[in-house]
Formats: C-alpha cells, sequence, structure tokens
C-alpha cells in the first residue's frame, strides 16, 4: 500500500457516533374568557367591531390550518423514515391541533360578545351580565356558589360535566358556610312558591345540582325541605337498589345494626308501611318527607355517623313544627319506622286540635329525627309563611 493510498483511504473511526435526539415542544397559550369577581363594573364594546375581527380571525385560522396539515404529514413521513432517530419530547402537532381550537373557539367566544351587547342595545354591559354569560368558560376554581346562580340551565350542565361537580363538592363542604347565606344562594337558583300555601317545586338548575350531588344537597341547612327530601330519596333509592341487587345475586339477608339494616328501615318507613293507606285517607296532607338521610358512619364500627329524619307534612308548608328528639338508645334500624308512625299520630293529634285554636290544619309538620345533627339545622327556611 502507498503513501497516498493510506491518505486517501483512512482507517474508518472506531467510536460509534449516537444517533441524534429530537425535541419538538409546542403548547398554545390558555385563553382566560371568564373575568371572575364581584362583576361590579361595566364594559364597553362595539358589536360591528368584534364581528369583523371575529371574521378576520377564522379567516387567519383556516389559513393556519392549511399549514398544519403540511407540518403534520412532513413529520409522519420523517419519523417513518427516520426511525432510527431518538425523539426525546414531542407535542408540536398536537400542541399546532390545538392552536387552531383555540382559535376556532376565540371567534365564537367573541360573536357572543358581540351579540350580548347587540341585544342589550348599548356600548356598555355590566361585568355580572358579562360573567354570566361566560361562565362556562371559567376555570373550576374561579367559580363561587353565587356563579352558579348567572347560569342557564344548559350552561350549568356543560360546567358540571366539565369538572363542575368536584369543585361544587368544595365549595358545599367548606367550613363555615352560613345556613342563611345558603338559603339565599339556593332561593336565588330559581324554584317556585305557591303564595296560597307556600308549596315549593324546585327549578331545573336546582335539580342539576340535586341530581350531581344528591348526598350533600339532601343534608345541607338553607336548602328547602322539598329538595333535601328528592335528594335525599334519590341517595336513598341508589342505595337501597344497590344493596337488593347484591343479594339477590349473593344471598344472604342484611345484618342487625348494618348499613344497609339502616337503609331498609328507612326505605320501609316512606314507603312500605302497611298504615300508609289508612294514614292518607285520614291526612291527605301528611306527605313523609326524608328531611336528612346519612347513611356513612364517621368511624370503625360506630353509629354516631348514622341518621336520618322524616317529616310527615310539608315542612316547606308548615306554620307548626314539632321535633321528635331521639333517646340514647333509639337508633335507626330499630326505631325509625316506630318514630315515623308515632310523628303521623302526632300530628293527627294536632289536627284535632288546630281548627278549635285557628290553626290551617293542613300546615302542621311533626319530624321524627335520630342521630343526625339537632333539630334547629333546619330553622333556616325562605319563603312565604302566610
Amino acid at each position: 500500500m502507498t503513501v497516498a493510498t493510506m491518505i486517501l483511504d483512512p482507517m474508518p473511526e472506531s467510536t460509534p457516533v449516537p444517533a441524534p435526539a429530537l425535541s419538538a415542544v409546542f403548547s398554545p397559550r390558555d385563553r382566560p374568557r371568564f373575568a371572575g369577581g364581584p362583576g361590579t363594573g361595566t364594559t364597553s364594546a362595539d358589536p360591528g367591531k368584534l364581528r369583523g375581527f371575529a371574521s378576520v380571525s377564522r379567516t387567519a385560522t383556516n389559513t393556519l390550518s392549511s399549514h398544519f396539515v403540511a407540518v403534520r404529514n412532513a413529520w409522519s413521513s420523517f419519523t417513518a423514515s427516520c426511525s432510527w432517530v431518538t425523539i426525546e419530547t414531542e407535542s408540536l402537532v398536537a400542541g399546532f391541533e390545538r392552536l387552531l381550537a383555540a382559535n376556532a373557539a376565540d371567534a365564537d367566544w367573541i360573536e357572543q360578545v358581540a351579540t350580548a351587547f347587540k341585544t342589550a342595545g348599548s356600548g356598555a354591559i355590566a361585568d355580572s351580565m358579562l360573567n354570566g354569560l361566560f361562565i362556562q368558560y371559567a376555570a373550576p376554581n374561579q367559580v363561587g356558589l353565587n356563579d352558579l346562580g348567572t347560569m342557564s340551565a344548559a350552561q350549568l350542565k356543560v360546567w358540571l360535566g366539565n369538572g363542575g361537580t368536584a369543585r361544587l363538592r368544595e365549595l358545599l363542604t367548606q367550613p363555615g358556610l352560613d345556613p342563611v347565606a345558603t338559603a339565599t344562594w339556593w332561593s336565588g337558583l330559581g324554584h317556585s312558591v305557591e303564595p296560597a300555601t307556600g308549596k315549593v317545586t324546585v327549578g331545573e338548575e336546582q335539580q342539576l345540582l340535586i341530581d350531581a350531588l344528591p348526598e350533600l344537597i339532601g343534608n345541607l341547612n338553607g336548602v328547602t325541605a322539598t329538595a333535601r327530601d328528592l335528594a335525599n330519596r334519590k341517595k336513598l333509592l341508589q342505595m337501597h337498589d344497590y344493596l337488593k341487587k347484591y343479594h339477590d345475586e349473593h344471598g344472604g339477608e342484611a345484618d342487625e345494626g348494618s348499613q344497609e339494616g339502616m337503609v331498609n328501615k328507612v326505605w320501609e318507613s316512606l314507603y312500605d308501611s302497611e298504615a300508609r293507606p289508612k294514614i292518607n285517607s285520614l291526612d291527605p296532607s301528611g306527605i313523609r318527607q326524608l328531611i336528612s338521610f346519612v347513611p356513612f358512619g364517621l368511624g370503625q364500627g360506630s353509629e354516631t355517623g348514622f341518621g336520618a329524619s322524616i317529616s310527615v307534612g310539608d315542612l316547606d308548608t308548615a306554620k307548626h313544627v314539632t321535633y321528635q328528639l331521639p333517646g340514647l338508645d333509639t337508633t335507626i334500624d330499630k326505631d325509625m319506622a316506630s318514630k315515623t308512625s308515632q310523628a303521623n299520630d302526632q300530628r293527627l293529634d294536632q289536627r284535632l286540635l288546630a281548627d278549635p285554636a285557628g290553626i290551617d290544619r293542613d300546615r302542621l309538620a311533626v319530624v321524627a329525627w335520630i342521630g343526625v345533627e339537632p333539630a334547629q339545622g333546619l330553622g333556616v327556611r325562605l319563603g312565604p309563611r302566610s
């Protein structure tokens, strides 16, 4: 081998060259579309200019979308033909796609702003009105209880499904929740009250919250008795059906003093009493409401966390309410049915005495109360009492 050959044809490098590593990272910025706060100011805007901006934004998004297709195809081709390249981090394509979605959402949002100002018929709108319109865009931690009252039923349904249920649980379990403030908030969500009788009918927004968190709404001081009854019956039905299905599939019976035994006894007190036909014929207004239902123990092997209360008579319409407080040995599985029956008998006696005393015999309630918070917990009630 000549010297020239050695120079022109050197020995190959023996140290391996590592494959290159690539990162392609991109994520669009979050777009806040909800101001939050008390909303005590005003905002001004020109609807025509807002719609013009939205139109330009959509055109730009369409152009950008064609570039996205080119980028996505190029990246797919590269990764397919260069599989030996190490990809450390890749969020470019997904981030690009989220950018297009965010831009499209911006244009829709601006159109809604323009419509709100045009509907208002002026160049200025109260911030509270805008908050109500755009609360569905809010991050969960931006929303307070009072904000829920600004949402329509459709908006509230979307919000609950997008993480709002967890936020609602936080709001309803915060320490020091004032029953008076809760009553005002709940009433603001919208329900109807018959002026002559005081009978409450829950609103659509209230029903959505009941369906979302029945175990909380059913025991929340400040909420109407009608709503608490609907919520607690929903939770009772869920538990009763689950436990019945379990025994149908596995056999066996409920243990005395168990959670299942308590659920069954509350169910019996509301639905399965043999005396119900007689009660209804003697006292048509003697409806039963499940005012409290706490089917979960606070400690291992302890019944102190279990509780239920049943009102005989509509507690929302009642002008005169009597509470039967339990003794030390009173338990749900042993005494709920008998206490409810006693409450019914007591109400029948009160009805006999009501007319001579000038009291409306249909606006009485007697509450059988076992193992839950003190009776004064239902002292906050809003609505006519005339």
